[in-house]
């Protein structure tokens, strides 16, 4: 097909690591490269050697960046959304569509950038394509005065939009119901050629033996922590072990509880490395969701992306987390696809693990996370979803 030249431009870089970043690198990953330009700021950490290959990528400089994890935090995330807006950042990204000539514009609807593809698209009179994935008024920590004017500026752009695609059902409900808007879901999909696995591995019928717990992307909540913590005392107390991988400082984690020698840590790697090592060593995998009522926001209607890579391993899914978050809303409308535990309480955790010590229930768990998965996370049916809408979207309202 006659694939439109595409321009991303956004703060979260597309590459293969987790969350938003994986999610454009798997979505882009089979987009013609010729057709295809990168535009990210400088705002969050890049790892360029999971880059798309082939792919043009440009960096629109941030000074002072590292504010924003400073007590000034808060007046300079307000500096940067109205300097955002008023197009101030946008010189590099304007110069890159002149010479790219783009037919469409797409953007991640996080921290800033989002503000300066819609800039873009406008100036160059080309549909411009929204992904949220998380909500961007908690990812911004600004203060309440500037969060009231990015939530009422991204109401406006979410309406004008010509497509806006929605990570979870819950997102796409809650922002028509805010903005007057419809949305598009759009999961969260596996790499191209992943199918994952037919059958749960073997050893999972396998009785009377300590099980092994996982854990694999970034902790951005504090909440996260917390589960995990309680999760790996409990594995301790039950001769089990706990993998975890993540973005935690292996130097700090005896200071959050996650020490001792039933705890594995290892940084973020390749997916496909990931899978091999879930697939081969591990038992259980755990899906946290935030409790925190400040997180409430994006734990509703933001989408675990790691259920992408979980459901293809074919491991019995573990998820805790509040009865309105997203995880667990998911596994409640797929009856037998995980373990879902609604509080935030150590005994009901400790229970969880008892049922998943019965051999036949993990075998269960684990078919039903891989019919799901196909059915949910496919990259073909994700992609084609995707395609649909920047190849023949209609306009916005």
């Amino acid at each position: 097909m006659d694939f439109p030249k595409l321009l991303y431009i956004g703060d979260v870089p597309v590459e293969s690591t987790t969350g938003g970043a994986a999610l454009l690198y798997r979505l882009l990953m089979t987009w013609p490269v010729d057709r295809l330009r990168i535009v990210e700021t400088n705002l969050l950490p890049c790892v360029p050697s999971q880059r798309l290959p082939g792919v043009e990528y440009r960096k629109i400089p941030i000074r002072f960046r590292r504010l924003l994890s400073t007590r000034f935090g808060y007046w300079w995330s307000g500096h940067l959304f109205r300097a955002a807006k008023r197009g101030k950042y946008a010189n590099v990204a304007v110069i890159e569509a002149a010479e790219f000539k783009p037919d469409a514009i797409l953007t991640v609807t996080q921290s800033y950038a989002w503000l300066t593809a819609s800039y873009v698209a406008k100036r160059l009179g080309v549909p411009l394509h929204l992904i949220v994935h998380d909500d961007v008024a908690l990812l911004a920590r600004a203060s309440a005065g500037v969060t009231r004017q990015i939530i009422e500026t991204f109401g406006q752009i979410y309406l004008s939009a010509t497509s806006r695609l929605c990570v979870s059902p819950h997102m796409a409900e809650a922002y028509q119901k805010q903005f007057g808007a419809p949305g598009d879901v759009l999961y969260p999909s596996r790499a191209a050629g992943m199918n994952g696995f037919d059958e749960p591995p073997a050893r999972l019928a396998e009785t009377n033996r300590p099980l092994t717990y996982a854990y694999a992307g970034s902790l951005w909540a504090q909440s996260y922590t917390h589960s995990l913590v309680t999760l790996s005392e409990i594995a301790r107390r039950r001769g089990d072990r706990l993998l975890i991988f993540s973005n935690l400082d292996p130097k700090a984690a005896p200071s959050h509880g996650l020490a001792g020698p039933h705890v594995e840590l290892h940084p973020i790697i390749p997916f496909r490395q990931l899978i091999d090592i879930l697939r081969s060593r591990v038992d259980v995998l755990f899906v946290p969701m935030s409790f925190d009522p400040n997180d409430r926001a994006t734990t509703e209607v933001a989408f675990p992306s790691k259920l992408t890579d979980y459901t293809a391993v074919g491991l019995p899914l573990l998820i805790q987390g509040p009865e309105y978050s997203s995880a667990i809303r998911w596994a409640r409308a797929n009856p037998g696809v995980a373990v879902a535990v609604e509080q935030d309480s150590s005994a009901a955790l400790e229970a969880a693990t008892a049922e998943l010590a019965d051999p036949g229930r993990r075998l269960d768990l684990g078919r039903n996370a891989i019919r799901a998965g196909r059915e949910y996370f496919s990259h073909e049916a994700v992609f084609a979803k995707f395609v649909s809408k920047v190849c023949w979207g209609s306009t916005g309202v």
